[in-house]
């Protein structure tokens, strides 16, 4: 039963941090926009450069700051390259 309880609690305090999240972001700009990852290789953020106001685009890598940003590590990468199969019917 207490573990029943609990699981509804984590439940109830996810679903009120997201509609928190959704209604206090609600027409943010610090937002992603998730049309940026067709090239998230060339996402760009403004940042502040320490002068009153003024900011410059900075490139932002977002594969690598999601892998981040869940706590992924990545050892390595490999890449496989099949030959192109040809369907002779």
């Amino acid at each position: 039963m207490a573990k029943r309880n609990s699981s509804l609690v984590c439940q109830y305090l996810e679903n009120i941090s997201r509609k928190m999240l959704e209604e206090e972001s609600k027409n943010s700009p610090s937002l992603l926009n998730v049309s940026a990852f067709d090239d998230p290789f060339s996402y760009q953020l403004m940042v502040g450069t320490g002068s009153a106001g003024e900011t410059q685009p900075v490139n932002v890598d977002l594969i690598e700051t999601f892998n981040y940003l869940i706590g992924l590590k990545i050892n390595s990468i490999k890449t496989f390259q099949t030959k192109p199969q040809i369907d002779n019917r």
